[in-house]
């Protein structure tokens, strides 16, 4: 099946079915209307699977090694070895350093990037592994502030940051922070520092509202506040009491991956955890 995908930024229409962009998908069952997102269990480093209403499948960060490929074997059928989207969110060893396996495993329909470098080896490997996913067909988009990917039956993704060039900005200054909006519910991806949160929650105030935030476990008061999470996931923080004290004076339910992958279901009314 070919699917097409829409980019809306800058008041620019990109309509991929009608240039080189094809989505790549096995048949798939009918998700009745839901949206799945599982926090995968990949030690050290973030993993997101994201299963759309619409059936496409995109994978947000890949951990530090690959514990990657064994988790996408628990939410992806043993058969399929395609994803929709693969969003690296920043140049940093566990954020993608399990990624250049995916990539060399996985046809990749679009690969979303900050435009942040870095030197490490293993963000090196991955960066190669780009570059050959690209020579194979895979579409390659640099995010900036904006940009909507639509992924179909009422689901997409909203750009936040970067809001500016991030080429010479340091890896975890210029990771990309985005939204993933399904109906009336939301999930915040957060992956700067401190200071970057605070200069989102001045920019944008309620416009973060979601229901469940990934986190980084330093937070500020002013950011969670703005967010107003419902949930707040913590990769493998196993000692989660001395992360999630904001958390708990503002009345949020945090959960982590230390023992294991946490999903989430949404009908596009209301967020709940999967068991």
């Amino acid at each position: 099946m070919r699917r097409s995908v829409k980019v809306l930024g800058a008041g620019l229409l990109i309509l991929a079915a009608a240039t080189s962009l094809i989505w790549y998908a096995d048949v798939r069952e009918d998700h009745r209307g839901m949206l799945v997102v599982s926090f995968l269990d990949v030690g050290a480093g973030d993993a997101v699977f994201i299963q759309a209403p619409s059936g496409r499948q995109v994978l947000v960060d890949g951990g530090s090694d690959d514990s990657i490929l064994r988790q996408l074997g628990t939410v992806m059928p043993f058969y399929d070895r395609s994803l929709d989207a693969v969003v690296a969110t920043a140049p940093l060893v566990d954020k993608v350093g399990g990624l250049t396996n995916v990539l060399s495993r996985y046809t990749i329909a679009t690969i979303v990037r900050s435009a942040a470098r870095s030197g490490a080896p293993q963000v090196q490997a991955f960066d190669g592994a780009l570059t050959s996913a690209e020579a194979r067909g895979t579409r390659l988009l640099v995010a900036q502030r904006g940009q909507l990917i639509d992924l179909d039956s009422g689901t997409y993704m909203e750009i936040f940051f970067p809001d500016r060039d991030a080429s010479n900005m340091a890896p975890s200054d210029g990771c990309l922070v985005m939204r993933l909006v399904y109906g009336r519910t939301s999930f915040f991806f957060s992956c700067g520092p401190p200071a970057l949160e605070s200069y989102l929650a001045t920019l944008d105030g309620t416009k973060l509202k979601s229901d469940v935030l990934l986190a980084t476990g330093r937070d500020p008061e002013l950011f969670v506040g703005f967010v107003s999470p419902q949930f707040a996931v913590v990769p493998q923080s196993c000692n989660i009491e001395a992360t999630s004290s904001v958390f708990s004076e503002l009345g949020v339910q945090t959960l982590d991956t230390c023992d294991g992958s946490v999903t989430f279901v949404s009908d596009g009314q209301t967020v709940s955890t999967s068991t």
